[in-house]
């Protein structure tokens, strides 16, 4: 009985974060790229433009996602599925650019101290939490050899499947609809 207890506690602690984690991920996209609008980094004016229509994209991605996820299948929607996840993915490459320059000025230390130590910090736990999770699993090198494709797909895989999972509640069949057609 225990160990069913636990196992419930864990299975709504991972709906908890999976819920949130559309917003925490759209709220670090708008922080990272709204920090590149700080004059400290010399950017160019346009940087705002771009920000603005970046947030449009974010946005408007994962409206379809969700608009397709409500009754489609993934099989019918393949290339809008794909086209959503390639979109992610540029705008996780934006966020790894962003993260990069923002640490870059934030180690030379001519840059508003507060917000960058904030992201630093962020940037730090999370590398900090796979190295020490790929140690304990005697496997590091998969950070080596994959790290570049996992930053890429996360934000896919948190978007996406998760929009999907959580949209597509009117199908209850477990992946047995359509087994009983010969």
């Amino acid at each position: 009985a225990l160990a069913l207890y636990f196992e419930g506690l864990y299975n709504f602690l991972n709906l908890l974060f999976a819920w949130y984690g559309l917003a925490n991920y759209y709220i670090f996209f708008v922080l990272l790229s709204s920090s590149l609008e700080d004059p400290s980094l010399k950017m160019p004016k346009a940087i705002t433009i771009i920000n603005t229509s970046l947030h449009y994209l974010y946005t408007g991605t994962l409206i379809g996602c969700f608009l397709l996820s409500m009754g489609n299948r993934p099989q019918g929607a393949k290339w809008k599925y794909i086209s959503a996840m390639i979109i992610f993915g540029c705008l996780a490459l934006y966020m790894l650019v962003a993260c990069v320059l923002i640490l870059v000025k934030a180690v030379k230390g001519g840059a508003n101290a507060t917000l960058y130590a904030q992201i630093v910090i962020s940037l730090i736990a999370t590398l900090g939490s796979w190295i020490t999770s790929s140690v304990l699993a005697l496997d590091p090198w998969h950070l080596l050899t994959c790290m570049l494709q996992y930053l890429l797909l996360a934000p896919a895989y948190i978007n996406v499947l998760n929009v999907y999972t959580f949209a597509n509640l009117h199908e209850f069949s477990w992946g047995t609809k359509y087994q009983n057609i010969i």
